[in-house]
């Protein structure tokens, strides 16, 4: 029991498991931590990758990917950064659990931090991560990250999808397009790889840089999450163009059939068109009629646009879990605890 730095590193069995993971959920994959460590964590942070041996086929195994800081270094959090989008631990067999909660015993005892932040969690996965860590002699409380809308679309044709669109958004979507397509100005391209790949990415980053969205934290992150999407087939690269020039742009992930809308933006010189809900329609007509996929999700946020173009929503958390036995872990818990029921007597 121990842990690496890469993935890489991680016994067999491990990367072998990760591969699998990568299939419900491509943030659990090598590609994903190796992108994660070279382009998307702050100079003096470190990702430690948790894991026990597994001495008996069969046995519980678990793999906990973190993260620790020179400047906090009384704090440890999942590794993960703003682009995360969930977050889980690798654990299997019938002693999953258990090995998760000695994972847990030994990070406490041999770091001794005083906190341990994990985020962002589905909302279902919380009692098990509270028994675990529990079991393991830390304290723990949840507090909300953010909605996530997401329309499920087994068996669902395009045209029913539009169909049953708020009529605002319809009326807005026809008016548009009719204003777009005149004299043909308007079309739209998606980029999956090849040779036009380097240009998107630079057309991408030029309209990122014109829109309203701010600066992006990690600039290399999203260029190289597209290199390396466009080298697994996942890559759908949006584009509205406007007489000949990107106007909008989305970045699209699709696979194991299930398409995650990741970044979006465009050039506020072309507003009056609306390029940015064009693309939309057209990249969900694209996935749902070609890559037939069975989920759409818009991943991270309660933006008021996303409810006209999803059905449901669900929620990701986050475990402030403290160690009882560290003086500045309790007195996190006490500030936490105070906070959030300061918070319960303001919304009686």
């Amino acid at each position: 029991m121990g842990y690496v730095s890469h993935a890489n590193q991680l016994p067999v069995i491990y990367q072998q498991l990760l591969n699998i993971a990568e299939l419900n959920n491509p943030e659990l994959g090598a590609d994903w931590w190796q992108l994660l460590i070279d382009h998307g964590l702050n100079a003096d942070e470190s990702p430690q990758f948790w894991f026990n041996e597994i001495t008996v086929p069969q046995s519980g195994y678990a793999l906990l990917p973190l993260c620790s800081s020179l400047r906090q270094h009384h704090h440890l959090r999942a590794l993960t950064n703003c682009y995360t989008t969930l977050y889980n631990p690798i654990i299997n067999g019938v002693g999953g659990n258990t090995a998760l909660t000695e994972l847990l015993i030994q990070v406490r005892q041999v770091l001794r931090p005083a906190t341990l932040i994990l985020r962002p969690l589905a909302q279902n996965t919380l009692p098990q991560w509270h028994e675990c860590l529990d079991n393991a002699g830390w304290l723990s409380d949840a507090f909300f990250c953010f909605g996530n809308w997401y329309l499920p679309t087994t068996g669902l044709t395009y045209e029913r999808y539009y169909a049953e669109r708020p009529a605002a958004l319809r009326h807005t979507l026809a008016r548009k397009n009719k204003k777009f397509s005149q004299h043909g100005r308007g079309q739209f391209r998606i980029i999956t790889g090849g040779a036009e790949l380097e240009n998107a990415i630079d057309a991408y980053q030029t309209i990122y840089a014109a829109s309203w969205k701010s600066p992006e934290p990690f600039p290399y992150f999203i260029p190289q999450l597209i290199r390396q999407l466009a080298v697994r087939g996942e890559l759908r690269l949006g584009f509205a163009m406007i007489d000949n020039t990107p106007a909008a742009t989305q970045l699209w992930i699709v696979t194991q059939q299930r398409a995650a809308i990741c970044k979006l933006a465009y050039d506020p010189r072309f507003a009056e068109f609306s390029p940015g809900s064009l693309l939309t329609a057209h990249l969900m007509q694209h996935v749902i009629t070609v890559d037939n996929v069975t989920e759409i999700d818009y991943l991270i946020g309660d933006d008021s646009y996303k409810r006209d173009w999803m059905t449901h929503r669900r929620e990701r958390w986050g475990i402030l879990a403290t160690n009882p036995f560290h003086w500045r872990g309790l007195m996190n818990t006490a500030n936490h605890r105070l906070r959030s029921s300061i918070k319960k007597l303001l919304h009686l």
